[in-house]
């Protein structure tokens, strides 16, 4: 059965994540972020990409460089973002660029140091040698943690809340690394006991 083109208005849904539908329905504290399957017509058409989508650069290249039709971020919110991986993000033209050779690498592998002293290691080449080779990273920015990680042999998911603008997940896939929608605030993820080896939070307020 061929299907019809979701109208433009569809372009960043997400079957069972509307916030703000969530919040006509009486969710609250925190319980609208996680996926909830209303009863009702489910809308099978097939959602068009951003009108100027284009396809995205090979990688490793496009790991570090994203295009800006692709997803949908505005300036304001690269500038304004709050974590360090989203504030050193660098917005061209028709590019955002993650590039290892800007501020993003010295920051974020610095940062990557301090998580291994923290845990007795030298540094974060040793994750692998003290059994930690999957990390669960949540809230993560535009994924520039899991893109360093990745370099050094550990696959890092990235998992953050449903997000209309700026959506943290869709500019993490995009730069082609592991990531998904969801929220601990009322549901366990559907992961088996000990399928990560480290969780990593950076914005969760645990000392």
């Amino acid at each position: 059965q061929e299907l019809d083109f979701c109208s433009p208005e569809f372009e960043n849904y997400v079957p069972c994540f509307n916030v703000s539908e969530k919040l006509d329905l009486g969710y609250s504290e925190g319980n609208e972020y996680d996926r909830h399957c209303e009863n009702g017509p489910r809308k099978n058409c097939l959602v068009l990409p951003p009108l100027k989508y284009r396809v995205p650069l090979r990688w490793p290249t496009g790991r570090d460089v994203i295009w800006v039709a692709n997803v949908k971020i505005t300036a304001q919110e690269v500038l304004s973002s709050g974590s360090l991986t989203k504030r050193m993000m660098r917005l061209e033209e028709e590019q955002i660029s993650f590039r290892s050779a800007s501020l993003i690498f010295d920051g974020v592998e610095d940062y990557s140091h301090q998580i291994a002293e923290m845990i007795g290691l030298r540094n974060e080449s040793n994750l692998i040698q003290f059994g930690i080779r999957t990390i669960l990273d949540i809230g993560c920015g535009y994924g520039s943690f899991g893109a360093h990680l990745f370099s050094k042999q550990l696959l890092t998911m990235c998992i953050a809340n449903y997000e209309p603008f700026g959506s943290q997940v869709q500019l993490t896939l995009e730069r082609g690394l592991p990531a998904m929608i969801g929220s601990f605030t009322a549901k366990q993820l559907s992961y088996p006991s000990l399928s990560f080896d480290m969780l990593h939070c950076a914005r969760c307020g645990i000392d």
